[in-house]
């Protein structure tokens, strides 16, 4: 540098006439580069260059550092050595000593090439020469690199591919110099060639094109987004991840978020690569001919220099200064002249685009203080946009180089236009196009060539992202409705929707505006006025008149028009163009006549869309809609009224209604109109004519009446049985009325007086029109009824008034069900809400025809949409043409048609595409709070806004596909953001509250949308729940019964429950399941009927009376009879079976029968709520399969499978239970099954059949015999009324059953039950019914019995148990017993039946005393109705042997039958399945003074929460970067996790664990050498860790291990317990000296606080090495878990908060460091003490915003902290950063440990465990307990659990220590320490006989968890050897010889 320079920003070295190094950074006159797009990685330092005499090629060589490859010719002078010659060219000795060091050179190597080697090594590795000088160097402190990791960053940087380079090129080109003249610059390119032109002018008018191309393409986008936006495809997953590994994987974090300036290494713009190689200037610098190219080559490196150092001088300064604080940084900004925008923006351009090296420190020989934390370019420079965006407007705006870089300031802030430009750029074109490329004229091309210029000119996707991050942070104090907000979000919309960025892009885009939202002030109060902005129309253009009136005709998808020049036209809404399909009119002159016209005409269409009516003057003429034929008549006076008859059916002529001036009345009907002829008009006029004109008519719904509405008097008439047939006058009222209008149903009628306004409504049910309401006051103009009549029989009608005003009115009237008809009492008319917005008198009201939506127009010609059930406006139009004539729903719009305009106009979308319209409504209110309030700002954020929850539902369906097939574990950050953004915008309302009319109930919640309603109702119940706020209404809660309403404690007042209270139920039902369900007189099962496989529970083969099944009857919560087998569900969920096992009946994978209940395997870990067996009919022997119902909803099925009933599209038989793919997913909460066929039923009603088909019973229609045998599970949809033409809609079943060819399915409100399949024997209960029926078919004919709760079905008989407690049958139940018709069952004492059961030739009734009645016919051999009946029993009778048994549970098989006392679960899955406690025990002590029943309804509650949670834990982010306030997460939060169910959450983590089991019994075999060396074994951990890190982790997913060990110099083979006693090691040495990965808390060091005796991931673990050990560290956790094997390590309880993912508070600090919170406490609270700020500095002995780590080392806690003084008044802010610090200091480090596990365990899944459950789980209990160890037991030779010595060895267990019992296990297992659950024990411990020597010390085989006990004297020498072997006999060499003594013995160990 030059001595006389005084700042940087003054002078630049090597040019005294340089006025700025900020200058000389952007713009030196060296602009061009070659090679940029192949070599973007940042430009290597340059020694300072020579400056000889006489240039010479070589010298000039040397300077930069070039490597000859061709041999020189040799020197006449003796070359100096090569480190003199180095030296002298400039190059530090430290770094040419490095390069001696590691180059490795020959040592017969001649001086040149050692000199070219070494030249090379140190240009190509400068990041390594920088770290090996800190590490050689002593006097700086720095720790030692270790070897191998300098290895590993030489062999990274040998590695890097990429084109040769020149360093040269990598600079800016000298502009004084130019090209030589007369040069041939082609052997030379780099040093000889370059442009010679002003580059800041040439920068200027690249900036000028680029931002005339950025505005169009912006302009461009908005167009297409406002044209229509089609969704892009879902965004993939990027590979198959089942363990949710990727989540975990650790990512370089910037400035908050993980995407901001991140990239791909060897991707153009990456800052993280190191540093490529430079021997491309070699050839060139040798090429170089002539004195005057050597000069100019030398000029142009020596200008290069200049650059490349001033800019590097640049970077260090600001790296520098932003390490200080915030003002003082921003004060450092200003004095060094670096706050302008444009030139902290080309600086992030340039480092961006490799151009400038991002750590200019070390390339400077210059080291920052060890309190500067490192700071990298781009980060430093994100700080100073953020500190420059902060300013005044007017500080920003005074920049004088704005033009220049292309920038345009709006306020001061030209930061916001760059980052808007560049991303709407990068969304049409692609952000690899901005990254790789640059403008060029005016459409973007990808370029090889990028220099400066280029850089500095054109948009960097990159750049934007780090803009965009430093501006959201700097808008946090911007305010809301700032334009910046606007803008940005507009841009960041553009980006999302985008169909050309790439996934991380668009991730990235959405998180960014999830920040902005979040960063924002919001305002309190918001206006909704101005919420809807005024849409455009779309104009058809056809007429040549003015257009009167237009209809919609739905089955052609045409609109129909007509106009006053009496042309009908056709227009294909379907077409894009929409342009007149068909002109239909004018008609020809003759039809006129000479008549000259006086009415406009009329326009009519029938109901049934066929053919369209048209009154001209005289003229009627019929356009049939087809094909337009028309045919016409001429009638004897002008037509004023016309309306087509309603209620024809397909078939029927088309009967039209005419009314004339004269009074008289016609009817039409139109023959021939479903053919191809032409068709006819046949008149009738009625008698006798009215007096007056003919003003309106008006059919009635059914088409049984009309209304006729003359200027004199209002009439109804009967309709005529036949055409020309006499009519009755049924009722006459005198008054003048323009319009009726008959509602829905046939009795009610409303009326419009002409003059008056006045609306009446009519009722005539009694014979007669009696006003039942009359408007007096609101001057009605235009009326309309909504289509849809409520089921108790309201009906909606809208009125418009004079003053633009809307009035609606509910009608009420009860139906009469059997005609179909009103009855019973007289309506009322209830006023219920007012429309406004109007200014103008009404014209047109029509409401949709859904009923969701209401469309207005007014005399004004303005159009308003309503939404029905907010009864707000959602659509308004404008317009200023003229009054609006007509209105018309069409699937594409509503078409409005204007008076004075021959234009039609359609305002978009139709009606089923409103829910963009609704997601803007909704989102309104929340926006205004940002301060976005007109969206026509901002079209693309609305087009986000209408689309996104299209876009949403695409994603998860996508997403939930890949996870029901296992490919990933959880939804993706992508689906889980953008389902942020639309809740945190209030856009989920318009899908969770469906369009429904006022009058009707709340329809529900679509099926698509259940998971989004589950989502929200659980954050809403977690939210209500943490603040012991009310819970929201929703009809999900469980309904509580029974409960005192003045008991405090009602189980949804929050208020009255604390959490302990809460949790203290939760664990109560994990812990204790017993409590729940305890019987008084204790679990009963009693078995009936054939009993040869076992299946009774007891020895007898035939059982005619019901007995005891005593072995089952251990904590058995179901029974379920099979054939020739019976399966038991326990209460804790686990299935277990026994009997027959052909076809796998069993579930244990193979066809061998049991004599005793066995546990199915394959469903252990799954809790199972219900089973269902099949067949019920048949009794064959080879015939058995079984349905298991998890508590998740998934289905499970095993067995025979034949038919295709197990619902695997096979026909194979499954021995071991296998998910049924095809229902993961449908949350399915009931199952049935019977012969050959299954079903399956939905939480939301849907119904799945799958299994045979022959007879229809599959409901899916007419199909082929045997079609759909291996057919998955489909959704039935369509059932039929009773007339089976009509479909039913919204039907919802709630029960289902299936019989042996035929299905019954009951609704949810049991009114409606339907029948598919066949009908044979009276099995629909109508002798009517003998045919199949395909699809479900409604048995209208049951409706009169009541209605229905649940059913059965047997081979041709029914039972259906109505509320009342009847049971109604039909059908044949046997041979001599069946009924046709529908009958009630009469029992003894008329006792009220809750259950029915139906098998084979018999039928159980059980009633709700706990008595079971039988009737029917026992099956030849087999007893099965309980008692001995030889003749047919016709009547029910009670089973006396159960009589006073209390049953409350039965099951009936085609063999045997079962019942128990213990109350049967609900069919249905979301019923808990518990009964009320009889007694609190005293550990929950919260909850003693608390009846039993207010606790048992309290716990249903949190039951229905903790499935919520469980059923929407995917949706919940699992990223810790980039989080806002919008990511709601409950599971964040510890007291959430307290209260969802533990085994439900250990079941689904088992389930994906038993999923990504790999088949091996063991992994990969590594080497461990644990010989001693200096009296100390060699570490355990550092071996094994180095080898499996580099593992595939699916090799390491074992069951039993994950790897095998082989001990080098020890005879051990390992068969699992080498394996084990490896572990135990690592886990000891972990806790000692030997390793530093984890290190005693604070409290221990200080001896004070908990935690004492526990340990803490070390903080200092930085560097890859111990990194990598942390990451092996996570491993060995997940192996612990997968394999069952527990560890001993004692890690502090907010660790394990930590590992399972949630967020620590002061509270986890003061666990750890007690004094380290007292002393903030102290300092924040020193004020209170008297302290005054003089004696501050003096009491508290911190100097700087410095704090002690865990180590106990002081470390800055923020950058530049060793800088920032603490002082009296900032002492508040140092609190908060100490402890802010300390809350993350372990981050890194538990990243890495998540990382681990995430290989091998699904960490995801850890979001629903506690810290607590996660010790447990991978540490197991701490305490051996001996009662485990029992039960696991098993004795072998003889041995059994009487003899003495086993007596002696539980007394001698039972007298150790506990540490004792740990040295006991570790001596027979390997292992420290024991599952905390019994059933994880996969291995038992087995007890033999040891060998005949007396009182020898015992011996045990680890791998077979196995001891060997000698013969002993006495308990007492036992004792004695038994401690002397588990603490010193540690040798394991024996195994190898125990392995081959033991082979066999330990394959028949059974399982638990």
């Amino acid at each position: 540098y030059d001595s006389n320079t005084t700042s940087h920003s003054e002078a630049a070295p090597y040019d005294s006439n340089t006025t700025s190094h900020s200058e000389a950074a952007l713009y030196d006159s060296n602009t061009t580069s070659h090679s940029e797009a192949s070599n973007p990685e940042p430009t290597p330092p340059l020694p300072p260059p020579p400056a000889p005499a006489t240039p010479h090629p070589q010298a000039l060589l040397d300077a930069a550092g070039g490597l000859d490859q061709r041999e020189e010719p040799p020197s006449s002078a003796t070359p100096p050595p090569v480190l003199d010659v180095l030296a002298d060219m400039g190059f530090p000795t430290s770094h040419i000593q490095i390069a001696l060091d590691r180059c490795g050179l020959p040592a017969r190597a001649s001086q040149q090439v050692q000199m070219e080697a070494l030249v090379s090594w140190i240009i190509d590795h400068p990041n390594l020469l920088g770290m090996l000088e800190e590490v050689l160097d002593p006097s700086e402190g720095q720790l030692e690199v270790e070897e191998d990791e300098v290895e590993e960053e030489v062999e990274s940087a040998q590695n890097q591919t990429g084109v040769e380079s020149s360093l040269i090129t990598e600079l800016l080109e000298t502009e004084e110099l130019g090209t030589v003249t007369n040069m041939s610059t082609k052997h030379a390119p780099d040093l000889l060639d370059g442009p010679s032109s002003d580059s800041r002018g040439f920068v200027a008018s690249i900036a000028a094109d680029l931002d005339s191309l950025q505005q169009s393409s912006m302009l461009s986008a908005f167009e297409q987004l406002q044209k229509g936006f089609i969704p892009a495809d879902p965004l993939e997953f990027p590979s198959t991840d089942p363990l949710g590994e990727s989540l975990c994987r650790t990512r370089r974090v910037s400035g908050g978020d993980s995407c901001v300036g991140s990239r791909k290494e060897g991707t153009p713009g990456g800052f993280s690569s190191t540093q490529p190689l430079c021997t491309g200037m070699v050839a060139q610098a040798q090429e170089v001919r002539s004195p005057e190219e050597c000069a100019v080559a030398l000029h142009r490196v020596t200008s290069a220099l200049r650059t490349v150092v001033s800019r590097r001088v640049v970077m260090f300064v600001l790296c520098a200064s932003s390490t200080y604080p915030p003002e003082k940084f921003l004060a450092n900004l200003g004095m060094l002249k670096f706050d302008s925008p444009s030139f902290l923006v080309g600086l992030l351009r340039l480092v961006h685009a490799s151009r400038i090296d991002g750590t200019p420190g070390i390339h400077f020989g210059v080291k920052l203080r060890t309190s500067l934390l490192p700071v990298l370019g781009v980060d430093c420079l994100c700080a100073a946009i953020k500190a420059v965006s902060s300013l005044e407007p007017a500080a920003a705006a005074s920049d004088p180089q704005a033009t220049t870089a292309g920038m345009r300031s709006s306020g001061g802030h030209g930061f916001i236009q760059t980052c808007c430009l560049d991303l709407v750029a990068a969304a049409v074109g692609g952000a690899d196009v901005l990254i790789l490329g640059g403008w060029r004229g005016k459409s973007l091309v990808k370029v090889n060539v990028v220099d400066d210029v280029s850089v500095l000119s054109c948009p960097n996707f990159s750049v934007s992202q780090s803009l965009v991050q430093g501006m959201i942070d700097a808008m946090v104090t911007a305010g809301p409705g700032s334009v910046e907000v606007v803008c940005l979000a507009n841009a960041l919309a553009t980006c999302i929707m985008s169909s050309k960025l790439q996934r991380e892009h668009k991730l990235w885009a959405l998180k960014q505006m999830l920040r902005l939202l979040d960063g924002v002030e919001k305002k309190e109060d918001v206006c909704k006025e101005g919420a809807i902005t005024p849409s455009s129309l779309e104009h058809l253009i056809g007429h040549k008149g003015q257009i009167i009136a237009c209809v919609q005709n739905d089955k052609a998808q045409r609109l129909i028009s007509i106009a006053e020049d009496n042309a009908v036209v056709l227009w294909n809404m379907a077409a894009e163009s929409r342009q007149p399909e068909m002109t239909m009119l004018p008609l020809p002159s003759d039809v006129f006549g000479e008549r000259k016209a006086y009415l406009l005409p009329v326009l009519s269409q029938n109901p049934l869309q066929v053919c369209v009516a048209v009154a001209l003057n005289q003229n009627l003429c019929v356009l049939r809609a087809k094909d337009g034929q028309m045919t016409s008549i001429r009638l004897p006076d002008l037509i004023t009224a016309l309306e087509w008859k309603r209620g024809q059916t397909e078939g029927d002529s088309p009967i039209l209604l005419v009314g004339l001036v004269s009074g008289q009345l016609l009817l039409a009907a139109v023959l021939r109109i479903s053919m191809n002829l032409t068709p006819e008009i046949q008149t009738t006029y009625l008698e006798p004519t009215l007096k007056g004109a003919v003003c309106s008519v008006s059919w009635s719904p059914s088409g049984h009446h009309f209304m006729v509405a003359s200027t004199s008097a209002l009439q109804v008439y009967s309709q005529p049985s036949a055409l020309g047939s006499t009519y009755t006058l049924i009722c006459s009222e005198d008054c003048e009325v323009a319009k009726v209008d008959w509602s829905p149903v046939d009795a009610i009628v409303a009326s419009l007086e002409r003059n008056s306004c006045i609306m009446q409504i009519w009722d005539m049910r009694q014979g007669h029109l009696e006003s039942v309401y009359r408007s007096s006051n609101f001057h009605i103009t235009q009326i309309a009824w909504h289509p849809t009549v409520s089921t108790d029989g309201t009906m909606l009608l809208g009125g418009g008034s004079r003053g633009g005003t809307i009035y609606l009115w509910t009608v009420d009237c009860v139906r009469d069900m059997t005609n179909q008809r009103p009855g019973g009492k007289a309506a009322g008319v209830h006023f219920v809400a007012t429309l406004n917005g109007h200014s103008a008198p009404i014209t047109s009201l029509i409401f949709s025809a859904s009923g969701a939506l209401f469309a207005s127009g007014c005399q004004a010609g303005s159009v308003r949409v309503w939404d029905m059930m907010t009864n707000q406006l959602i659509k308004l139009v404008t317009h200023t043409v003229g009054e609006v004539l007509n209105l018309c729903w069409t699937d594409y719009g509503l078409a409005i048609c204007y008076k004075n305009t021959n234009t039609l106009c359609l305002l978009p979308p139709g009606p089923q595409d409103y829910l963009g319209e609704r997601s803007v409504f909704y989102a309104h209110p929340t926006l205004s709070r940002y301060g976005v309030s007109q969206l026509d700002k901002a079209p693309c954020l609305a087009a986000l806004l209408k689309h996104s929850l299209l876009i949403l539902a695409d994603q998860y369906c996508y997403e939930l596909a890949e996870i029901a097939s296992g490919c990933q574990v959880t939804h993706s950050e992508y689906l889980q953001s953008l389902t942020a953004l639309v809740m945190g915008l209030d856009l989920h309302h318009a899908v969770l509250l469906p369009l429904h009319p006022i009058h009707l109930p709340p329809a529900p919640v679509p099926a698509d949308w259940q998971w989004l309603d589950t989502l929200n109702l659980a954050i809403a119940m977690a939210r209500s729940l943490a603040k012991r706020l009310p819970f929201p209404n929703s009809d999900r809660l469980p309904l509580i019964q029974g409960l005192d309403p003045d008991d405090p404690h009602q189980p949804t007042d929050n208020s009255t429950w604390t959490l302990k209270m809460d949790v203290e139920i939760v664990e109560w039902a994990a812990e204790r399941p017993l409590d729940w369900w305890q019987v008084e007189a204790g679990v009963a099962i009693h078995t009936w009927g054939r009993g040869t496989a076992h299946q009774l529970g007891h020895s007898a083969a035939e059982c005619v009376l019901p007995d005891h099944a005593g072995q089952w009857e251990e904590d058995m919560r179901l029974i379920v009879a099979g054939n020739l087998c019976t399966y038991g569900v326990k209460f804790d969920g686990s299935v277990w079976s026994v009997g027959e096992g052909l076809c796998g009946r069993l579930g244990h994978g193979n066809t061998i029968g049991e004599t005793n209940m066995r546990l199915i395997g394959a469903l252990q870990g799954i809790p199972v709520v219900h089973v269902v067996a099949g067949p019920r009919i048949s009794a064959a022997i080879d015939e058995g399969f079984a349905l298991a119902l998890t508590h998740t909803g998934e289905v499970y099925s095993w067995g025979r499978g034949f038919g295709g009933h197990l619902g695997h599209s096979t026909s194979e038989d499954v021995c071991t239970p296998k998910r049924i793919e095809a229902l993961v997913g449908k949350e399915i909460k009931m199952i049935a099954a019977c012969d050959r066929h299954c079903a399956a039923l939905t939480t939301s009603g849907h119904l799945y059949l799958f299994g045979l088909s022959d007879h229809g019973q599959l409901g899916r229609g007419h199909i082929l015999t045997n079609q759909l045998d291996n057919k998955p599970a489909v959704q039935v949809t369509q059932f039929l009324d009773t007339d089976e033409c009509t479909q039913l809609g919204d039907v919802r079943i709630g029960y289902v059953c299936c019989g042996q060819s035929y299905t019954i399915a009951i609704s949810e409100s049991g009114s409606e039950v339907f029948g598919c399949g066949s009908s044979e024997c009276g099995s629909f209960g109508s002798p009517l019914m003998s045919s199949d029926h395909h699809r479900p078919y409604l048995l209208s004919h049951l409706a009169p019995f009541g209605l229905y709760v649940k059913g059965a079905a047997g081979r041709h008989v029914t039972a259906l148990v109505t509320v009342t407690g009847q049971v109604c049958w039909f059908g044949k139940l046997c041979e001599g017993m069946a009924v046709q018709e529908p009958e009630f069952l009469r029992l003894p004492g008329e006792e009220k039946v809750v259950d029915v059961q139906i098998a084979c030739d018999y039928m159980l009734l059980l009633t709700g005393s706990g008595n079971l009645y039988s009737l029917g016919k026992n099956a030849p051999g087999t007893c099965l109705l309980g008692y001995e009946a030889t003749a047919l029993q016709s009547t029910p009778k009670l089973i006396e042997r159960l009589s006073g048994k209390y049953i409350k549970q039965i099951s009936a098989g085609p063999s045997h039958a079962a019942a128990s006392n213990v109350p049967c679960p609900p069919i249905q899955r979301e019923a808990v399945t518990c009964l009320v406690p009889l007694s609190v025990p005293m550990q929950y002590s919260s909850l003693k003074d608390i009846p039993c029943r207010a606790i048992h309804a309290r716990f249903r509650v949190l039951n229905q929460f903790s499935r919520l949670m469980l059923s929407s834990w995917r949706m919940f982010t699992t990223s810790v970067c980039g989080t806002t306030s919008l990511h709601i997460n409950p599971l964040a939060e510890a007291s959430t996790r307290l209260l969802i169910s533990p085994t439900n959450s250990q079941s689904m983590f088992e389930a994906v664990i038993n999923k990504t089991m790999s088949a091996k019994t063991h992994g990969p075999t590594i080497v461990v050498n644990r010989a001693a060396q200096e009296s100390h074994s060699r570490p355990v951990f550092p071996q094994i860790a180095s080898q499996i890190v580099q593992k595939p982790p699916s090799d390491l997913r074992c069951s039993s291990r994950a790897w095998k060990v082989t001990l080098v110099g020890e005879a051990a083979d390992d068969a699992g317990g080498v394996f084990d006693e490896t572990i135990a090691l690592m886990c000891e040495e972990l806790q000692s000296n030997t390793l530093d990965l984890l290190v005693p808390t604070p409290n221990a060091r200080n001896k004070c606080g908990f935690n004492m005796d526990r340990y803490v991931f070390n903080p200092g673990c930085t560097s890859p090495k111990m990194l990598r050990y942390l990451k092996f560290l996570g491993i060995m956790l997940g192996v612990a878990i997968r394999t069952k094997k527990p560890l001993a390590l004692y890690l502090a309880q907010p660790i394990w908060k930590l590992l399972a993912g949630m967020t620590l508070t002061t509270e986890d600090l003061e666990e750890m460091d007690l004094m380290f919170i007292r002393t903030m406490f102290s300092i924040q609270g020193v004020h209170t003490t008297g302290v005054k700020e003089e004696e501050f500095s003096e009491l508290i002995p911190i100097e700087f915003f410095e704090a002690e780590d865990m180590n106990g080392h002081f470390v800055p806690i923020v950058p530049g902290g060793g800088h920032n003084r603490l002082t009296f008044h900032n002492r508040q802010e140092y609190v908060e950063k100490a402890i802010h610090f300390r809350l993350h200091e372990l981050d890194q480090q538990v990243a890495a440990v998540r990382e681990g596990m995430s290989s091998i365990v699904p960490v995801p899944l850890l979001s629903l465990y506690t810290a607590r459950m996660l010790e447990v789980t991978v540490c197991g209990s701490e305490q051996v307990d001996l009662q485990v160890l029992k039960k696991v037991a098993r004795y072998r030779d003889g041995i059994s659990e009487s003899d003495e010595i086993i007596r002696w060895l539980w007394l001698t267990l039972d007298s150790f220590t506990n540490e004792d019992k740990v040295l006991f296990l570790r001596f027979v297992s390997g292992r420290s320490r024991l599952p905390a659950r019994v059933r994880e024990i996969a291995q038992r411990f087995k007890i033999m006989k040891g060998g005949e020597t007396t009182d020898a010390l015992p011996t045990a085989q680890t791998c077979f968890f196995q001891i060997r006990l000698p013969v002993y004297r006495s308990q007492q020498v036992m004792a004695e050897r038994l401690r002397y072997a588990i603490r010193n006999c540690r040798s394991i060499d024996m195994d190898n010889y125990m392995l081959r003594r033991t082979v066999g013995e330990w394959e028949d160990d059974e399982e638990l």
